[in-house]
C-alpha cells in the first residue's frame, strides 16, 4: 500500500512537479500557522486597585547598594539569574504586589520582591541591570498604580 502511494507521488511529481511541491508547501504553511497560534503569548489584563504619589529611586545588584548577597532579594529571588527589570523594593507593600509606574515606565508591571532600609518606609526602589542607569535615575516623584490581574488576552 505504501509503495502504491509512493509510486503515485513520484508519477504525479514527474507529470507536474510544481503542483506536488505547492501541495507540500501548503501543508507546511498550515502546520506553521497552527504552531504559531499555539505559542501566541498571553498578555495579562490589569485593573488598578490603588494609586499614590511616591519617591522612586533605582538600584542594581552591587554590594555597595545592597547587602552581602546583592543578587538575592528579601524573598530569596535571584535578580541576576532572572535578569529582567521587573522587580522593586518597597516596605509599604506586601511581597508579590504588582505595581506600574506609568509616568516613567509606561505599562511595565513590577513585582515587589525586596525591601529597603527602614529609613525609607514610603519609597519605591526599582531594580535595574546597569549600575550607571541606576545611579543616573536619581530620585523622581511619580504616581504608582497597584494593580491586580483580572483577565488574559492574546496578542
Amino acid at each position: 500500500m505504501q509503495k502504491f502511494f509512493l509510486l503515485t507521488a513520484v508519477i504525479l511529481w514527474m507529470i507536474n512537479p510544481s503542483a506536488v511541491l505547492a501541495e507540500e508547501s501548503a501543508k507546511m504553511d498550515a502546520a506553521a500557522a497552527v504552531k504559531a497560534a499555539e505559542v501566541q503569548p498571553v498578555q495579562p489584563v490589569y485593573e488598578v486597585v490603588a494609586t499614590s504619589q511616591r519617591k522612586i529611586t533605582a538600584y542594581n545588584s552591587d554590594s555597595s547598594q545592597t547587602d552581602s548577597t546583592p543578587c538575592l532579594t528579601a524573598t530569596d529571588f535571584n535578580l541576576c539569574q532572572h535578569d529582567v527589570e521587573d522587580s522593586i523594593a518597597a516596605n509599604f507593600l506586601d511581597f508579590g504586589t504588582k505595581v506600574r509606574i506609568p509616568e516613567i515606565f509606561g505599562d511595565r508591571v513590577f513585582v515587589v520582591r525586596d525591601r529597603m532600609s527602614v529609613r525609607y518606609p514610603n519609597r519605591v526602589d526599582v531594580w535595574l541591570k546597569d549600575r550607571k542607569q541606576a545611579v543616573s535615575f536619581g530620585v523622581q516623584v511619580a504616581k504608582i498604580e497597584v494593580v491586580k490581574e483580572v483577565a488574559s488576552a492574546t496578542n
